[in-house]
């Protein structure tokens, strides 16, 4: 189950190429069609690699998280070059997918904070609602709720390091 898990996440970075030619064409269905592609194989590697008698381990889930950033940055990119889309919003997710890779140790695998394990799925949500051509006003809430996404996740990431960096108080005898 485990190699059907990295099978996913592999195909899901292979699915930025369709992704990009849809929207370069024009193609909003054809984009969103390969949204909703990228989002199921998400979805299943999640379950599989959970299910797996070993589970994926950390090249499994970095595998995963690095699956998802190809994927949404070359979309977030790609609607940014055609002027669809802020630049500051590719480069602030951009930022956060490097920083999350920065701050987990290769030694003992991603670590994941409570705020910024949703950033990827905020980051899908905002896709779609761009590629279904909102209006404008929907466009601008996207924009904000990854504005305040991004500080609660800096500072909720800077604080569950923070804590988890603490060595327990050694034990009291009595």
């Amino acid at each position: 189950m485990r190699v059907a898990a990295h099978a996913l996440s592999v195909s899901r970075a292979l699915l930025a190429v369709p992704l990009v030619v849809a929207l370069h064409g024009g193609a909003a269905a054809a984009a969103l069609a390969v949204l909703l592609l990228a989002i199921v194989s998400d979805v299943l590697d999640g379950v599989l690699a959970r299910r797996s008698v070993r589970p994926g381990g950390r090249f499994g889930a970095y595998l995963d998280v690095g699956a998802d950033a190809v994927f949404l940055l070359s979309g977030l990119t790609t609607l940014w070059a055609l002027g669809r889309m802020p630049a500051w919003l590719p480069i602030v997710a951009a930022a956060m997918l490097a920083r999350f890779f920065a701050t987990s140790p290769r030694a003992t695998g991603p670590r994941y904070d409570p705020v910024g394990k949703h950033y990827g799925t905020l980051l899908y949500g905002v896709l779609a609602v761009w590629l279904l051509g909102a209006p404008a006003h929907v466009l601008q809430v996207t924009l904000v709720l990854v504005a305040v996404a991004t500080a609660a996740s800096l500072v909720g990431r800077t604080r569950f390091l923070r804590g988890s960096a603490r060595v327990a108080p050694p034990a009291v005898k009595r």
